[in-house]
């Protein structure tokens, strides 16, 4: 048996049958992935909006979501502790925009005075949320909905495509298509497959395969215009999730790496709240971020950059620049338990004294 810290899920088996959930609502749609959702979104909203702002720390398929659909997409700046630039923002809005927004690793990104400033001052302004980072902790913000919410789903559970928008506005009917062939759906489904049977054999012949796999369904989608629904198998995988059970066992994941972590100098993001229940748990290293990287994933700790920064981004915002270019995203997730996350603390720890 290998045991694996990150990267993408594993599954044992194929589920069979048909939902027996109808998920999709006049408020709530079902997607392939986040990328798709977001897009899905920008058609809802072209015929009000001229253009898109988003924080420069993002993700560049995030970008090309509305950019495919011909949206201008420009960028505000973030502060030290991942919050808003204010003053930055204000700078450059305007009536007739969406802003969207993250919540990175669960810490707010916006205050609710600054919320209802945006939606009172300005005409036909949307507000959208990519809850991604902090998914099971999304409830209503602040007592203030967002127009729109978005999250990739497959980020957090083990499914093979899947993302959400929620909305407080009707839904209008959009040309979401079923792909007959499913192929990217099959493809990732086969390689989670034969991950569970790599980590439950350590046969190391298998890894490189379902590896390429991956890689090839991650190209595949970032070249696939379409938007698809989100396939019976995981609808049905996600019918059967005990989502209570796999917040808790994250929040206990994130804490005890927080505990563990929280007087190094190489921690500067700080939380409080012990209901903190984000994506990953992000270090910020003033040393050689990608040796580092290098070298926990040699020890099967594999932890992704939160993100290169989109071309179109790069010199809008220094905090945005610094992050992306210092931080990594610990894994936290279900499949782990405390004792696991002790390790990644306890490895990660020795990289960096080696290093010293």
């Amino acid at each position: 048996m290998v045991k694996e810290y990150g990267s993408d899920f594993s599954l044992d088996e194929i589920p069979k049958g048909v939902p027996n959930l109808c998920l999709d609502s006049p408020y709530t749609v079902y997607l392939r992935s986040g990328r798709e959702c977001l897009k899905y979104v920008g058609l809802q909203i072209e015929s009000e909006v001229n253009r898109i702002l988003m924080p420069a720390l993002c993700c560049r398929s995030m970008v090309k979501a509305f950019t495919d659909i011909g949206f201008k997409v420009d960028f505000y700046r973030l502060e030290k502790d991942l919050t808003v630039d204010w003053t930055s923002l204000l700078e450059i809005m305007e009536d007739n925009l969406a802003v969207v927004y993250i919540n990175y690793f669960g810490r707010p990104t916006f205050t609710l005075e600054q919320l209802v400033f945006l939606k009172a001052e300005f005409r036909d302004v949307f507000i959208i949320k990519d809850a991604t980072h902090d998914f099971f902790d999304d409830k209503v913000l602040f007592g203030v909905e967002p127009d729109y919410v978005v999250a990739s789903l497959r980020k957090w559970f083990a499914l093979p495509d899947g993302g959400i928008v929620k909305s407080t506005r009707y839904l209008l009917e959009q040309v979401v298509e079923r792909d007959p062939e499913d192929f990217f759906t099959k493809q990732r489904t086969q390689a989670m497959l034969m991950k569970h049977k790599y980590l439950a054999t350590a046969d190391v012949s298998i890894k490189p395969l379902y590896r390429d796999v991956f890689s090839k369904c991650a190209t595949f989608l970032s070249e696939d215009l379409a938007i698809m629904t989100m396939s019976d198998v995981s609808r049905i995988l996600l019918e059967h999730l005990n989502v209570q059970k796999m917040s808790d066992r994250r929040r206990d994941n994130f804490m005890r790496l927080y505990q563990h972590l929280e007087h190094k100098d190489f921690i500067n993001i700080s939380y409080s709240s012990s209901q903190t229940c984000p994506l990953y748990f992000p270090v910020v290293l003033n040393i050689d971020r990608d040796f580092v990287q290098k070298e926990l994933a040699e020890h099967g700790i594999y932890c992704p950059v939160i993100w290169p920064i989109p071309s179109s981004a790069v010199g809008h915002c220094q905090w945005s620049e610094y992050f992306s270019a210092n931080m990594l995203a610990l894994p936290c997730d279900h499949r782990y338990t405390e004792s696991d996350m002790e390790y990644v603390a306890a490895t990660l720890e020795t990289i960096i004294q080696n290093m010293a």
